[in-house]
């Protein structure tokens, strides 16, 4: 084997991707596909409390993201009222958590028919926890 044809076969190496490196790629990817919406959310999900903080998660919860517009349903008309007060800081952490504009709203409910039921994303949620750590 020449010196070209080994050089040649090292370029074609480094350009190759894991499965795990392509899915990663494709589950963070900042454009708005299918897949990776669900990814982030199910990421926001799972960290919620660490993203805005504990007083604020004991009484909330993200339930749905439609159109850059994340749904949080609020448990109490006191705690919903608050939530509107500090709702622009709220999106820059949830955003900056993200690591991009992810969000250009967030509506607050305290509609319980968006809050999934426990284990509703249940296999989703076994999947994507796998491929996080």
């Amino acid at each position: 084997m020449s010196k070209f044809d080994k050089s040649k076969q090292k370029k074609r190496k480094s350009q190759l991707m894991s499965s795990a490196e392509v899915l990663q790629s494709l589950l963070q990817d900042v454009h708005s596909n299918p897949l990776s919406t669900q990814f982030k959310r199910w990421k926001l999900w799972q960290n919620w409390s660490e993203v805005v903080g504990e007083t604020i998660a004991k009484n909330s919860r993200p339930v749905k993201i439609e159109r850059r517009n994340l749904v949080v349903w609020v448990c109490h008309p006191v705690q919903l009222q608050e939530l509107i007060f500090v709702k622009k800081p709220l999106m820059e952490k949830i955003n900056e958590y993200m690591g991009h504009r992810w969000i250009t709203n967030i509506h607050f409910t305290l509609e319980d028919k968006h809050v999934p039921e426990v284990g509703e994303d249940e296999q989703l949620e076994k999947d994507l926890d796998k491929l996080s750590k």
